[in-house]
């Protein structure tokens, strides 16, 4: 027995009732002291363009946005740096050193701090804080 077409455009409905639309994608950023959030989002979205050209026309609002969240103050940088600067001076051998043995307990201390993909971001941060 063939369905009717009436048949049909019911189970249509409700496939259609039962799908909901894509989820929005989502991007993020981080920030910090005196950054503007918008200006991050617009850069963050230039960015995201430049590796999906198939999203370009897209705008700030048709992203879910992660972040808003707050990197480390500037003095918690210039905390993480000295610490890294005497850490090196008193408690690691050059062959440690060299082997990046203090860069992963830094890495460490701050995957305790920061959310795990700001990592490498705050990581970059404190090492350039810290006097050569």
């Amino acid at each position: 027995m063939k369905p009717s077409a009436i048949r049909i455009e019911r189970m249509l409905e409700k496939i259609e009732a039962a799908l909901v639309p894509p989820p929005r994608p989502c991007l993020s950023i981080i920030t910090h002291e005196g950054d503007d959030a918008a200006a991050a989002m617009e850069k963050a979205l230039a960015e995201h363009v430049a590796c999906h050209p198939e999203d370009a026309g897209r705008t700030v609002e048709d992203f879910n946005w992660i972040g808003g969240e707050r990197g480390l103050s500037s003095r918690r940088v210039q905390e993480h740096a000295r610490w890294y600067s005497d850490a090196a001076y008193w408690s690691y051998s050059p062959n440690a050193l060299a082997a990046g043995a203090l860069d992963a307990e830094l890495r460490a201390i701050l995957r305790k701090e920061v959310s795990l993909e700001h990592v490498e971001i705050e990581f970059e941060r404190v090492m350039k804080a810290v006097p050569r």
